[in-house]
């Protein structure tokens, strides 16, 4: 089972990801991650991103093309995998579909209002990179906020124009609509629902 994992920045993505990965026992691919392993490993097409990336600008797409294809060719994937957030562009939505890589696709959908209090909110381990909000509450450890944070506003702008063209061109009966709002609890339950009934 090919999923992809689609909302705006602060819809629970990467949470919902984790969950789905953990009880289908299929990998999680989230292209912000294989974005920053490439700035890691210093290569000169992860310094060139480096800079756009941290600002939470989108990377090039035929950059997460490739990542991706990469990826999902590796051993683990060969029973499915979930796609965390891609694809972002329509670009990468050409990608996707030539190679059949989406079955079913899950939208979180959330008003402006709650994904700019989630972003604001957010804060991360840099340690470990695991994300809390501070309206569930923080761990005792030190955290940190994201500077592609800083301006809710505008990545959720850039997912209206970039991202939402490219989760239209998948058939709207692989296409799923979720309530994002909610607990994570209450997402997963309704993302669960949605499989069953389709799968």
């Amino acid at each position: 089972m090919r999923i992809s994992l689609m909302g705006p920045p602060g819809s629970g993505k990467g949470t919902q990801g984790d969950r789905l990965s953990e009880a289908l026992s299929i990998p999680k691919i989230s292209t912000g991650d294989l974005i920053r392993a490439e700035i890691a490993s210093g290569s000169d097409r992860g310094k060139e991103i480096e800079s756009d990336f941290h600002r939470g600008k989108l990377s090039p797409p035929d950059l997460v093309v490739s990542l991706v294809q990469a990826r999902v060719e590796q051993q683990d994937c060969s029973n499915g995998f979930i796609l965390d957030g891609s694809p972002r562009t329509v670009e990468e939505a050409h990608f996707m579909q030539e190679n059949g890589l989406v079955d079913i696709m899950f939208v979180l959908d959330l008003p402006d209002e709650v994904l700019i209090e989630r972003m604001v909110g957010r804060r991360i381990d840099p340690s470990s990179g695991k994300t809390y909000n501070v309206s569930l509450g923080l761990p005792d450890v030190d955290l940190v906020t994201r500077e592609m944070d800083s301006d809710p506003r505008a990545r959720i702008q850039e997912f209206k124009s970039k991202s939402l063209p490219a989760i239209s061109m998948f058939r709207s009966d692989i296409r799923i609509h979720v309530n994002g709002v909610g607990t994570p609890n209450q997402v997963y339950i309704r993302i669960i629902e949605a499989l069953l009934r389709r799968w």
